[in-house]
């Protein structure tokens, strides 16, 4: 049974069914490899919309606009967008991209002028027709159920080979931000879990682009948000279906890694997928996740402001 009804958060606290910071040395296991980590989080969110429709049951990519939450469906899905209540989860818009395919969306991300959709899944890592599609906000008007986009085209500079490697590569990728004028890719990597990180330009065209940061996340990166005040980036993940997020904050303009950073996992949402991440405003951040054989697809809720409280609390 769906839960009441409930007043979108603005910047209120959630309840967690459990918060710790665990210090010391913690045993990871990402390939095969044990790996250490100084510290992390355990939180495990609100749930905020148990059950979306079954229209959503691929949800992957979310964004907040307009007082809805936006989503795409990945890999079969149609070619739309689809706008959702944020407390109820009732779909209020569904807008199809006319010259646009879904090969395989998975990203979504937004600037004041444009939402950005990442046609770019590639698990067997041998596409070669790697695109962004850029759809104008002004064209989204009450009642509109079909709009054109701008396609920005792209392939990655480091990648010489196009093989069928199923899950067998680095060149994958499911997380996009918007950051001042360019788009930021992070990919999924199978082979050993080091994001690597890509910049492009938001005008259409193609680009070949070539990586210009890294991270070791030890999980496979599904997407990606940035803070309203772009001071705090977040990267929602998973490994063997552990959940997890990456929070980012204290950098310096679009070196996201280069500050101080923290892992959370929510150890009792094992098998949920989670695939989409957006902020609603500074402090609330909802991920989606896709139906998987324990979880219906649903939306839940971190606190941001609460899990970095928690951790300096924890440092002292």
């Amino acid at each position: 049974m769906r839960e009441k009804m409930r007043r979108l958060p603005v910047a209120v606290p959630i309840l967690f069914s459990c918060i710790a910071i665990i210090s010391g040395s913690c045993d990871f296991r990402g390939n095969g490899e044990p790996v250490r980590d100084g510290s992390f989080l355990i939180a495990n969110p609100d749930v905020w919309i148990p059950e979306l429709p079954k229209k959503l049951k691929e949800t992957s990519g979310l964004i907040a606009w307009d007082g809805l939450l936006w989503t795409i469906n990945d890999s079969g899905g149609k070619n739309e967008i689809y706008g959702f209540d944020p407390n109820s989860g009732a779909i209020k818009r569904e807008i199809r991209v006319v010259n646009a395919s879904n090969h395989d969306w998975e990203a979504l991300a937004a600037d004041e002028d444009h939402i950005y959709i990442g046609d770019f899944g590639n698990n067997k890592g041998n596409r070669n027709d790697l695109k962004i599609y850029m759809v104008p906000k002004d064209s989204l008007n009450p009642g509109q159920t079909g709009v054109s986009a701008f396609t920005i085209s792209f392939a990655y500079a480091d990648q010489d080979h196009f093989a069928w490697l199923p899950r067998r590569h680095p060149f994958d990728c499911e997380a996009m931000i918007s950051y001042h004028d360019s788009l930021y890719l992070f990919t999924k990597n199978w082979s050993s879990g080091m994001t690597k990180l890509y910049a492009l330009p938001k005008q259409p065209g193609h680009y070949l682009i070539e990586p210009v940061d890294a991270f070791r996340a030890r999980a496979l990166v599904t997407d990606a948000a940035i803070s309203p005040d772009e001071n705090i980036l977040v990267l929602t993940c998973y490994l063997q279906y552990n959940p997890s997020l990456w929070i980012f904050y204290d950098f310096q303009g679009r070196h996201f890694f280069s500050g101080k950073k923290v892992q959370v996992r929510y150890p009792e949402y094992y098998n949920a997928q989670t695939e989409g991440a957006g902020f609603w405003n500074a402090d609330t951040l909802f991920v989606s996740a896709e139906r998987s054989k324990r979880f219906s697809q649903a939306v839940y809720q971190f606190n941001i402001q609460q899990l970095l409280d928690s951790v300096i609390q924890g440092s002292r």
